[in-house]
């Protein structure tokens, strides 16, 4: 995953390194906290993200700092980004939200429907 993510001109910083080692391919299966007749998939795979790059980089720099997108959760279109430091975003379109300081607080946020809100991001440079 490192060489796709390299290859799409990411840098890989030692947060991204040891996340995708630690959790790269998990699938986690969930039923959607708000309502639970619908099942949600965090798939952690870059490869599957499908998010163009200046997007990703439209993110990091409303944040000031470098991001990865390392996981997708499709059934919310939300692309799952990591920061240089190990925190963690969730993307769609023009709006980003934090979900956590490192990934099991994220998942926390994610499982059990936390409400945060969301900050809206130029996209356009």
């Amino acid at each position: 995953m490192e060489k796709f993510l390299t290859q799409d001109g990411y840098a890989v910083s030692n947060s991204v390194r040891g996340f995708l080692e630690e959790f790269g391919l998990l699938e986690i299966t969930f039923n959607n906290p708000k309502n639970n007749k619908f099942i949600n998939t965090i798939y952690v795979d870059p490869r599957k993200t499908g998010v163009f790059k200046s997007v990703i980089d439209a993110y990091g720099r409303h944040c000031d700092t470098t991001m990865v997108s390392v996981a997708d959760l499709p059934n919310h279109c939300m692309t799952i980004c990591i920061t240089e430091d190990g925190s963690f975003f969730g993307g769609y379109d023009d709006w980003l939200l934090k979900l956590g300081n490192d990934f099991y607080e994220a998942l926390y946020h994610l499982l059990f429907g936390t409400e945060i809100k969301p900050d809206m991001v130029k996209l356009d440079e």
